[in-house]
């Protein structure tokens, strides 16, 4: 049997990583409700894209971290609108207003106002991120097309996918569709754009299709296999939900999608430390305009990474799949003099 050796602050980290779902625990959505609509309710930025006027938020529990609920933030002032554009993933943010009645299992929240309690500084210097253009020009003139699954909360029937650098909410009624989809499938989705309403975006799934949705890669089916994985050098920094410097993997999907592997030792913490080391060592010797934006993450121009070890995914909500590494030598790099 190995011997544990994770530090309480790797264990968090470990947690972390493994555990950042659309509902990981219960709140209280009464005192949500009633804060809401009366003095304001702290929530936290958890997804924003301008282009498309989509945006998402976090409720915790403030005695619980691990207790949360993700909801929609909806605005229909046109100046509050344009105040909420200029805001970013992880603002701290007061809102007021209602909940919206929606055939959708995810919350929606209509907003009346929004006041910025705490602006989230990253510690790594962030190049601006710019939405690709045309997506929903695209996405029109189709009927079917391959997507990331971002969020599949079977219970609830919410599904949310990933399409070139969007996230995009989707409406379905039949919730055993989405019954074996795991966060990180890759998925071919049959569908239409809804038109009302008109913004933010929402696809709507062809239920009449022969096979409305079919899995073309289950993250699930890799758990304990052996992993030799090539691509991007990715880094998540520190964050308000990531206590270190997380490094992973890009990997290249069909359809214009990545899928990131984050890169761990949950064995050891002297072994984690050199395997972040070695990463980030890599991530510094490359100069600031070496990566970009990737919306949630930084993924370098220059510095390829080849990784061996074995894939983890534990739960179907998993915000990424891992690959754990024994040691440090399961990491090289090709391209490197």
């Amino acid at each position: 049997m190995r011997e544990t050796l994770l530090s309480p602050r790797l264990v968090l980290l470990a947690a972390l990583l493994l555990c950042q779902g659309t509902r990981a625990g219960a709140v209280d959505i009464a005192e949500f409700e009633k804060l809401l609509t009366s003095t304001g309710v702290v929530v936290e930025m958890h997804g924003a894209n301008p282009a498309l006027d989509l945006f998402a938020i976090t409720y915790r529990n403030a005695r619980s971290f691990f207790d949360f609920e993700q909801m929609s933030l909806v605005v229909r002032d046109a100046a509050l609108l344009e105040r909420l554009r200029g805001m970013q993933r992880h603002d701290r943010i007061r809102i007021t207003g209602r909940f919206l009645p929606n055939p959708s299992a995810q919350r929606h929240v209509l907003a009346s106002t929004i006041e910025l309690v705490e602006e989230y500084r990253p510690g790594v210097a962030t190049p601006a991120y710019h939405y690709a253009p045309g997506l929903l020009q695209e996405l029109r003139g189709r009927g079917s097309a391959t997507f990331l699954v971002h969020i599949a909360e079977r219970e609830e029937g919410i599904l949310v996918v990933e399409y070139r650098d969007a996230v995009l909410p989707v409406f379905l009624t039949d919730k055993r569709l989405i019954a074996a989809l795991s966060r990180n499938d890759l998925i071919e989705l049959r569908f239409t754009l809804q038109e009302h309403p008109e913004r933010p975006p929402h696809l709507r799934v062809d239920e009449a299709a022969a096979e409305p949705v079919r899995v073309l890669d289950a993250i699930g089916r890799k758990h304990g296999q052996p992993a030799d994985v090539s691509g991007a050098l990715v880094l998540f920094p520190k964050s308000p939900q990531i206590v270190e410097n997380v490094f992973a993997v890009l990997e290249e999907l069909p359809g214009g999608v990545n899928r990131q592997y984050t890169l761990v030792n949950l064995e050891n913490a002297a072994r984690f430390a050199t395997i972040r080391e070695k990463l980030q060592a890599a991530w510094d010797r490359q100069a600031p305009a070496d990566y970009v934006n990737g919306r949630n993450k930084l993924v370098s121009r220059t510095v390829r990474v080849r990784v061996r070890g074995t894939f983890n995914q534990t739960d179907s909500g998993q915000a990424n799949p891992q690959i754990l590494l024994d040691t440090a030598d399961a990491i090289t790099f090709p391209d490197a003099n």
